[in-house]
């Protein structure tokens, strides 16, 4: 029986019931117990104005075997605590008790040693109450109280959390006493961040409250901003309601904010625009609306809040009927079928739709904008991609039988390395397929990773042109690769690249935007041509160029082009600065002699020189990059006689014209006779 007592006090009952069974206790004690010496710790609970704290627990907790006694305390604020062993006690209060609700009080702690028989009494407490935060929280009105509201305190350095009593009644009223994380030793004082949510309502949050004093109460009341509504109707273009329809809503400033709705039987929708998580928000704002039902072509429309708490009307939202397209993907027989193909339609406006094969290989493009022609696209690990154009879709009906069979593919793989055998990451490898004539459009790219090594995945069987770039190196091209089975180990070397650098400048101040242009002198030899601009300090650079020798050309209107011609070693850089001199121009017009109408499109050129300009459609021309000095001009044509300036047949009797460093020479006109 003595062991009952204890379990039952240690589950903290009232005072009476452990009156009750300390009198049963005293008498089954005198048969079984007499032996026994009894041990307890008394006192009394008082708040700081000495009055008793009454219904406040009590505990001991024994410091060596960790087990706790405890007694409410009475009217008068005692209490008594039996305790089975001597030894040391922890002594301390409960933070709450039944007869003040509304209050926390901070805990305390005593230690107190007491020996076998020892009535410890005078082991008294002073209690002090936390800070407590009080109000009411109310609609934007000031006047509705909301009820079932959360406050939550939080203060400012995340020390303390509120505890207990943080929802709101009825009248709206709530109460917030901060406890510190863990035992509850400690103040409450100090500066709070308020958070009040509630379903329906934008959150708030209210910054530095301040609890000053425990002992005290402070109060705070809350407002917050209800919920916008957003209200419409649904139907198809014979105005006939649509039920079952989604409707979503979401903030053009944040997609996090979306709202939901489904219309009813008769299409009608109502979406609730609030977010208790948008602390301080508001449901003022632009938002895109989509509304969306199978069968049917979903519709976007913007809609606008001006002001909080308002119903908005989004009208009538009309949806046309869709389309759809159906088939079966298959292997190359044409009969087993390809489960999980990965599917897409685009209608080439901008809309694409994806699906995937089922189990049998059937799909399903559902809810198509009709009268369009889309591009079909298949694509499954193990098979070459395939795709098919023009598919017409019409409102209403269902395209079938649009089957697809992929051929297997195939893997090409390799390494891409120097001439030491070293990989080379970051080669960029292309594969042009030599069934379709010579294009610039590759059918798969891949690039090499850290080790040289590259994997084209998923390539049909074919015949293929290759091509591997990387910056510094050569281009490689392999004009014929055959695939026909998987391939691996390919081994290709990339060649050291020569490179051709420099700095354009006149008068020492350098020359920006101007045309580099590299011109093989071996025209015999593949090597093409390349350009580039210089910068805003002079500077060009071209790369990838095999050893050779070259000409490079620099262009641009105001100044006078140069060529040069050097040679490149295998693998090296070579700088070649360039000083370009001041150019001048020549500009005039060109008209038919018979009628003084302009001539356009006519060339006006340089006797002994490859420089000509076009003229414009009123029959303006302006010949650049000249440099200083005396040139004879002419206009040739199929239609009209050849003239040179001014008005000669030939070269020998043309007048010279001066041109002028950084000057323009103006007026220098033809007037072109019939032939």
């Amino acid at each position: 029986m003595y062991f009952i007592i204890q379990i039952i006090k240690r589950v903290h009952m009232k005072r009476f019931l452990l009156s009750t069974f300390f009198s049963f206790f005293t008498l089954v004690g005198i048969f079984f117990w007499h032996d026994v010496l009894a041990i307890s710790i008394s006192g009394t609970v008082t708040h700081t104005d000495g009055t008793p704290v009454t219904t406040m627990f009590i505990f001991a907790k024994d410091a060596t075997l960790g087990t706790t006694d405890g007694d409410s305390t009475d009217a008068a604020g005692a209490y008594s605590i039996t305790v089975d062993n001597a030894g040391t006690y922890t002594v301390y209060n409960y933070r709450s008790t039944a007869d003040e609700p509304t209050a926390t009080f901070i805990v305390s702690e005593q230690s107190v040693t007491v020996a076998s028989g020892e009535n410890k009494t005078g082991v008294n407490f002073t209690l002090t109450r936390r800070a407590l935060l009080t109000g009411h929280v109310y609609a934007s009105n000031g006047t509705t109280p909301i009820y079932e509201a959360s406050v939550t305190l939080y203060n400012v350095d995340g020390s303390i959390r509120s505890s207990g009593g943080s929802i709101s009644t009825p009248d709206g009223s709530y109460y917030v006493a901060p406890t510190p994380y863990g035992t509850g030793v400690g103040t409450a004082t100090g500066l709070y961040d308020m958070y009040v949510i509630r379903q329906g309502y934008f959150g708030k949050i209210l910054n530095d409250i301040n609890l000053v004093q425990d002992g005290q109460t402070y109060t705070q009341n809350v407002t917050l901003t209800g919920a916008s509504r957003v209200t419409g109707k649904v139907t198809d273009k014979n105005s006939n309601p649509l039920s079952g329809a989604t409707v979503v809503m979401s903030d053009q400033n944040s997609t996090y904010y979306t709202y939901t709705a489904t219309t009813d039987a008769n299409g009608d929708f109502t979406l609730s625009v609030f977010d208790i998580t948008d602390y301080n928000g508001t449901a003022v704002g632009t938002y895109t609306l989509e509304v969306s039902t199978n069968g049917y072509i979903a519709k976007k429309r913007l809609v606008s809040i001006t002001a909080d708490e308002s119903t908005v009307s989004a009208g009538n939202v009309s949806l046309a009927r869709s389309g759809s397209i159906t088939g079966f993907v298959y292997e190359d027989d044409g009969t087993t079928a390809i489960a999980n193909a990965t599917m897409t339609a685009n209608d080439g406006s901008g809309h694409t739709y994806t699906t995937t094969s089922g189990n049998n290989g059937a799909y399903t493009f559902s809810n198509l904008r009709p009268n369009k022609r889309y591009k079909l696209t298949v694509s499954k690990t193990g098979f070459v991609t395939e795709k098919r154009y023009n598919i017409v879709v019409k409102s209403g009906e269902t395209t079938s039988g649009r089957n697809f069979s992929l051929d297997s593919s195939f893997s090409f793989s390799g390494q891409v390395r120097d001439k030491n055998n070293a990989g080379l990451d970051n080669a960029t490898l292309y594969l042009y397929s030599r069934n379709t004539p010579r294009t610039n459009t590759w059918v798969a790219k891949a690039t090499s990773d850290g080790n040289g090594n590259f994997n084209f995945s998923e390539i049909a069987l074919g015949k293929y042109r290759l091509t591997i770039m990387k910056d510094g190196y050569i281009v490689l091209k392999k004009e014929s690769v055959t695939i026909d089975a998987n391939i691996s180990d390919k081994k290709y070397t990339l060649k050291t690249a020569s490179a051709v650098f420099g700095r354009v400048t006149s008068q020492n101040a350098p020359v920006d935007n101007a045309t580099v242009t590299i011109y093989s002198v071996d025209t015999e030899k593949d090597e093409g041509y390349t350009t580039t601009t210089t910068d805003s300090d002079g500077y060009y650079l071209m790369q990838g160029l095999k050893a050779g020798k070259y000409r490079i050309r620099v262009q641009t209107t105001d100044y006078v082009e140069r060529i040069v011609t050097k040679t490149l070693d295998a693998g090296k850089q070579r700088q070649v600065d360039m000083q370009l001199v001041l150019a001048g121009s020549v500009s005039g017009y060109v008209w038919d002699e018979a009628n003084n109408l302009p001539l356009s499109g006519y060339p006006v050129r340089v006797y002994g020189k490859s420089n000509y300009a076009y003229t414009d459609e009123n029959g303006y021309y302006i010949l650049d990059g000249l440099a200083a000095g005396t040139y004879k001009l002419y206009v040739a044509s199929t239609g009209y006689e050849t003239e040179y300036y001014n008005d000669a047949s030939d070269a020998s009797s043309a007048a010279g014209v001066t041109v002028k460093a950084d000057e323009q020479t103006k007026g220098i006109n033809f007037l072109l006779r019939q032939r």
